[in-house]
């Protein structure tokens, strides 16, 4: 596991970021998907154990965790595709070209 551990450093490095901070904090389907929650919270912590309640922040905080993860792998995947492409465009138009020629023929 040792090959990944450079690749892990960066990405949490890249979580860490005050650009990274300020998208996840400003977007605002994140904005209004935490105040959704924030509220269903709160009605839940009146009704369940207070245990239960802290183990349900627990998982979701697994859960942003796994979700910023992904979303980071697919952005380094697509600056890596960027990166292919631009630095042959060449064979990236003939690429496009075979793709736009295949989808017309159905």
């Amino acid at each position: 596991m040792e090959k990944f551990e450079l690749a892990y450093q960066l990405v949490r490095a890249a979580m860490e970021t005050d650009e990274w901070e300020r998208i996840w904090m400003e977007y605002l389907g994140v904005v209004k998907a935490k105040e959704k929650l924030d509220a269903a919270m709160e009605r839940l912590d009146a009704a369940v154990p207070t245990e239960l309640v802290n183990e349900l922040w627990d998982a979701f905080r697994e859960l942003d965790w796994a979700n910023e993860c992904a979303s980071m792998l697919y952005g380094i995947r697509v600056a890596g595709s960027v990166s292919h492409a631009i630095a042959d465009p060449g064979e990236f138009s003939r690429y496009a070209f075979e793709r736009k020629t295949e989808a017309r023929r159905g």
